[in-house]
Formats: C-alpha cells, structure tokens, sequence
C-alpha cells in the first residue's frame, strides 16, 4: 500500500469515530443553513489536520513531561462541552418551541465562533492527543523522509472527505424532519456533548 492509501486509511480510522467534533458537525448540518455547516466542516477539518499532524511529530509526549498541562487542557475541554452541550440543548430547544428557528443562527456559526468551537473541541482533550500520538507516531516511525508527506496529504485527504460527506448526508436528510424533530436532534446533540465532557473531565479523577 503507498503511503498515501496508508495516510487515507488512518486518517478515515482516525476521524469515523463519534467523538465532540462529529457532534459539532451533525447538529451543525441538521440545524444551520448549507454555507454554515459547509463552514463548520471546513473548521473541523482544519483543526482535525493539525492535531494528526501533532500527533504524528510527538506531541503527546510534550503532555507527559508537563502533567499539569494535561490538567489543564482537561479541565477547560470539560467544561466548554459541558457549556455548549447544555447552552445547545436548552437554547435550540427554547427557539424551536417559539417557532423562531430562524433567530441567531447566523452569528453562532460565524467565523470566529466556528473557529473556537472548532479548535477547543478538537484540542482540549489530552487523552485524544495521546492516543493519537501512539497511534500516529507508531506508523511515523515505519516512514521513510521522503515518505511523510505523502502520507500525510492522504490522512488531510481522508479527514476532508469524511467531515464534508458527514455534512453532505445530514443535511440531505434535514429537510425531511419537522420543527419537532429538530428540536430533538439538537436536545440529542447538547445531551451527547455533555457526556462527552463528562467522560473527559471523569478521567481527573
């Protein structure tokens, strides 16, 4: 298998699973307009490149010289998906009761916004770094110089096609659910950020 095929591979196993960013993203497609969630998609993506990329050069390692960095990327991880979870859950819920789906969605997917979402879902969990960076680092080590970049143009091509096809089949889907439903999806959505940012901030214990 080229380096590329190998990059793609991993980096599809690497971004399938459900995890903050996916949640971001569906709730994202199913609820915003197309150039948003499109957005969003982008953001995510970028954001999932970079931390691969760090992950791939070792930057777990950095973590476990400096624990108390860890701590603290755990401690704020946890509680911005606690607050989108519940702002997420609550608010939506609040807009679509109302019959005012419309209001505000424009500037919660703004750019800046986006942006924040996108690298604090990403970033700020620790554990996702180390796991990434033995999972990356350990195929790293298998490359050649002249190998990495190919590989890695396939693990940006894999997360690119994943987080774009997610946003692609959700939002095709959206139009067949009435207000209700939507208002369930988001409910869905914030109850599943909040577990996660349970499960993240569990691990302090």
């Amino acid at each position: 298998m080229t380096p590329v095929l190998e990059g793609f591979a991993l980096g599809f196993a690497y971004a399938a699973p459900i995890g903050a960013q996916n949640v971001y993203v569906i709730q994202s497609a199913s609820g915003g307009p197309l150039r948003m969630s499109v957005r969003v998609a982008l953001a995510v993506t970028a954001m999932d490149i970079t931390l691969a990329l760090a992950c791939l050069y070792g930057l777990g390692a950095v973590l476990e010289w400096f624990p108390w960095l860890s701590t603290a990327m755990t401690v704020v991880g946890c509680a911005y998906l606690l607050w989108i979870g519940v702002n997420l859950a609550r608010s939506r819920a609040e807009q679509d009761a109302d019959g005012k789906t419309g209001q505000g969605v424009t500037h919660s997917y703004a750019w800046s916004r986006v942006a924040v979402a996108a690298f604090t879902l990403t970033w700020f969990n620790p554990q996702a770094i180390l796991d990434g960076t033995l999972l990356l680092g350990g195929f790293r080590a298998q490359l050649g110089d002249g190998e990495v970049p190919l590989f890695i143009i396939g693990m940006a091509a894999a997360s690119a096609v994943w987080f774009h096809a997610l946003t692609a089949l959700v939002g095709s889907c959206r139009n067949r659910f009435g207000p209700r439903a939507m208002m369930w999806i988001n409910r869905v959505c914030g109850v599943a950020l909040c577990a996660l940012g349970l499960r993240l901030g569990l691990g302090l214990l």
